[in-house]
């Protein structure tokens, strides 16, 4: 499990041990956005999130040794 917030606390990163993510707005709950299984078949164990005003962009990375780059 691992959780990230924006710098400003307005977004949350979160990745659970049932292979789902979720990116969501604090002030929003109800407009998360899900990823499932954001490194396919391997349990995703570390997550990075970061914005540049534009995008939220965050890095996965899995027991499958792979490092993943999203961007919402």
């Amino acid at each position: 499990m691992d959780l990230h917030f924006t710098e400003d606390g307005a977004w949350l990163f979160s990745v659970g041990f049932d292979k789902l993510s979720f990116l969501t707005n604090i002030a929003a709950p109800a407009t998360a956005r899900e990823l499932k299984n954001p490194n396919d078949s391997a349990q995703t164990n570390t997550s990075c999130l970061w914005s540049d005003g534009t995008n939220h962009h965050v890095l996965t990375a899995g027991t499958d040794c792979a490092v993943r780059l999203w961007r919402y």
